[in-house]
């Protein structure tokens, strides 16, 4: 599977123990993006597992636009609960926070056709309240 979004946070890099014996690293990052025009932005947090694939975090900065490809996976817990996550297997950086249109000094996840105005119905006749 595969998503767009704007970065909002990199995450620590922690090690985790394993069952097998042994460490390994695992870091994840949150994206804002937006389903659909009109609803509001949705948060979504990634796993990665492993030096490698955390290494492609790298020179990513909060509000880049990333090109995100993963997998869904759930896991019955020890008490009968099942755990989903979202593992990360690959993340392409596709624009820099420079290239991207800002309001007040924060990324927008709006499309370039966004109406301009007093406020962001265009007019005050147009405001839903």
């Amino acid at each position: 599977m595969e998503i767009k979004g704007t970065l909002f946070k990199i995450c620590p890099t922690v090690d985790i123990n394993l069952k097998a014996g042994g460490t390994m690293q695992k870091s994840g990052f949150v994206i804002n993006y937006t389903p659909r025009e009109g609803d509001f932005p949705k948060s979504l947090y990634f796993e990665l597992m492993g030096a490698d694939r955390i290494a492609q975090l790298n020179g990513l900065v909060p509000g880049m636009l990333l090109q995100v490809y993963f997998y869904v996976e759930s896991r019955e817990g020890r008490d009968g609960r099942f755990f989903t996550s979202m593992r990360c297997t690959h993340v392409v950086g596709l624009k820099a926070p420079a290239d991207m249109p800002t309001t007040n000094g924060f990324p927008q996840n709006t499309p370039p056709s966004a109406p301009h105005g007093d406020n962001a119905f265009g007019t005050a006749d147009e405001a839903p309240f």
